[in-house]
């Protein structure tokens, strides 16, 4: 493994703390996308735990999101519910970026 694999693999388990928004949305200005990123979850200060996630209106089966998703900008979707989900029983938000 080199040592940008190795950073790449540290910051991948360092992004794998379970972890919700706490925003209902924010839009990201990214500097080499031609779109915005859109990250939106609605309610999320009252309902803290992700029931599904949708990128670009795709509906994710896993819990996993990755950087070639968020750098070309576009939206990102949470649904929020009160209480504990099956779906983000395996919860990892994994920045995959090599």
């Amino acid at each position: 493994m080199s040592q940008n694999e190795f950073h790449s693999f540290l910051q991948c388990i360092h992004a794998t703390l379970p972890t919700s928004p706490f925003f209902d949305s924010v839009t990201i200005q990214l500097p080499k996308a031609e779109t915005s990123l859109v990250i939106e979850s609605s309610g999320a200060a009252n309902h803290i735990f992700v029931k599904s996630l949708q990128i670009h209106g795709e509906l994710v089966q896993d819990p996993v999101i990755l950087h070639s998703q968020i750098a070309s900008g576009g939206f990102i979707t949470f649904e929020m519910e009160g209480v504990p989900q099956v779906w983000e029983s395996v919860a990892i938000v994994c920045l995959l970026i090599f």
